[in-house]
């Protein structure tokens, strides 16, 4: 499911999850965020959301594809003095949702049963400067944890976890999740949940 992570500096991570012309479903997440592309041709469609009566947040893309729920709010800043290269990119990665320390849930939409799939996330905070770091979960399946959250600088912007998974349904869940904070590897209640966007391609470029 899940076959790699790191830390990625500009916009030439996009092309892990497919070619522009491949992706299947996208979304920048955030307060009433609109559509951006990068430079590279990527499309990260928009969202929305609202409050529901237990206190969090559920949204959709503009195509109503990708769903995300289970947070408590929207952050925007969080580039800082952080850059890719790519105004678009940076638009996108401004922004996000954060959770409580609860996980984030995100459901792929509109999917094809048997056809593959490539979803990348994404995760970025230059603005706190305090290293955390997160783990996706999809079922049993875990990916590795790794920081996410870093004093800008020429080596990174921010990090990734990338997913590969042959939809057996038209839907597909994840849970983004923190999972430790400080060299101690506790988790700390004043740090929460986060995601910036997400980014699905099909590998076979059919969709």
């Amino acid at each position: 499911m899940f076959c790699s992570t790191g830390t990625f500096k500009d916009d030439s991570v996009l092309g892990l999850v497919s070619s522009p012309e491949q992706v299947a479903e996208s979304v920048g997440l955030g307060a009433s965020t609109p559509s951006e592309q990068t430079a590279n041709g990527y499309l990260f469609q928009g969202y929305s959301d609202v409050l529901g009566g237990n206190g969090t947040y559920s949204g959709s893309n503009t195509t109503h594809t990708i769903t995300a729920g289970n947070y408590v709010g929207q952050r925007s800043g969080l580039l800082a003095q952080a850059n890719t290269g790519d105004s678009g990119f940076n638009s996108v990665l401004n922004n996000g949702v954060n959770g409580s320390t609860e996980d984030i849930v995100v459901t792929l939409g509109n999917l094809t049963v048997g056809k593959v799939y490539n979803v990348l996330f994404f995760e970025t905070d230059a603005a706190d400067e305090e290293p955390r770091g997160f783990a996706v979960t999809s079922g049993t399946t875990e990916s590795p944890t790794l920081w996410f959250a870093f004093d800008p600088n020429q080596y990174y912007v921010g990090a990734y976890v990338l997913g590969t998974f042959t939809a057996t349904s038209t839907t597909q869940t994840f849970n983004v999740g923190i999972s430790y904070t400080n060299s101690t590897y506790a988790l700390l209640s004043t740090i929460t949940s986060q995601l910036n966007a997400v980014l699905v391609g099909t590998p076979d470029g059919s969709h």
